[in-house]
């Protein structure tokens, strides 16, 4: 499948296959969820003479937005992996190069699984919405209208957000068994392994566009419980993000850095021994040194394929979700303060 089409495998959930196969762009779908969400709710609010804001105006409006842009997030990150591995394809093993091409590569990913995971974000969504804080004016019944469209909401949310981590982390690990299995490795050039590095940014990106997101719920008055695990939480789980598709092709080049020290330390005993048997003659001293350097450059060497605009943009990254999150806090004391 050529890296421009988007993957459309039958294990991906509907949202994907139906934003891959259609004729607009994934972010035109998601202006066009966005309002069709949006007049759904308001004609539900109308028709049954509820509020036209089931919580809070600003909630509301963001809870609509990331229901519209998860699908089409979920979309680009795997247009993205598949670029990815259409750049490895020169240093993939002739056994790999001649198997699945694209995403069913490093895919795998049951049904039941991503059932399971869905079933857990909604959960999650709903324990939330139970939670009395969560309602500007009191939790309504259970049977209400606006708890009922509230909690359809609510848990499409969780269910849409928790698949895309899913989908996420399942790449990520079969970047992971990618490398560790099916790369060529040279330790001396390792700008041939940048894919995997650039999978790890995409990631961590994904984590900011849901950190700025889900920041902005510090609106709400549970929000301000949340903020300070998420303060701890953003960086492990960005670093997490990070390293994850690069675990294996960094194995990979560790075992190869070992192989090739354990090669360079026999050869210089053997030139060691050499030396001094033959009374420290120039070729021999000449041999040794050259041994040594080599040795010093390889015990340098990176067993990490990320370069210094790697390390910036994933800084860059993790500052702006963090900030995110202090700015959110700071909004929301300064409007505390001002409604108090």
């Amino acid at each position: 499948m050529p890296a421009t089409q988007a993957p459309v495998q039958a294990s991906f959930p509907w949202s994907v296959r139906l934003f891959a196969r259609a004729p607009l762009p994934p972010g035109v779908w998601a202006l066009l969820a966005f309002a069709a969400w949006s007049i759904g709710s308001a004609l539900y609010c109308i028709l049954l003479s509820l509020p036209f804001w089931l919580t809070f105006a600003e909630i509301d409006l963001l809870q609509i937005s990331i229901l519209a842009i998860t699908p089409a997030a979920t979309l680009y990150a795997l247009r993205g992996a598949e670029r990815d591995l259409d750049d490895l394809r020169p240093v993939l093993r002739a056994a790999a190069s001649t198997t699945d091409a694209g995403l069913a590569r490093v895919y795998f990913l049951a049904r039941r699984t991503l059932v399971l995971i869905g079933v857990a974000g909604i959960t999650i969504a709903l324990v939330l919405l139970f939670s009395p804080a969560s309602w500007q004016d009191g939790k309504p019944a259970v049977e209400h209208p606006t708890f009922l469209w509230a909690a359809l909401r609510s848990s499409v949310l969780g269910w849409l957000v928790a698949r895309t981590v899913g989908i996420e982390l399942a790449v990520a690990f079969g970047f992971a068994r990618l490398g560790h299995r099916d790369v060529e490795i040279d330790w001396l050039d390792q700008r041939p392994l940048a894919p995997f590095a650039r999978k790890g940014l995409r990631s961590v990106f994904l984590l900011l566009l849901y950190s700025v997101l889900f920041s902005l719920f510090l609106l709400e008055p549970w929000g301000r419980v949340v903020a300070i695990p998420m303060l701890v939480l953003f960086p492990a789980l960005c670093v997490a993000a990070l390293l994850l598709p690069v675990s294996g092709v960094h194995r990979r080049l560790v075992e190869a850095k070992q192989m090739e020290l354990a090669r360079v330390d026999a050869a210089l005993r053997a030139e060691a021994e050499a030396n001094l048997a033959a009374g420290g003659v120039a070729p021999a001293g000449a041999r040794l040194s050259n041994l040594v350097a080599y040795r010093g450059l390889l015990d340098a060497a990176n067993t990490w394929p990320f370069d210094l605009a790697v390390w910036l943009r994933f800084f860059l990254y993790v500052s702006l979700g963090l900030g995110s999150w202090l700015g959110g806090a700071l909004v929301e004391r300064l409007l505390g303060a001002a409604l108090d």
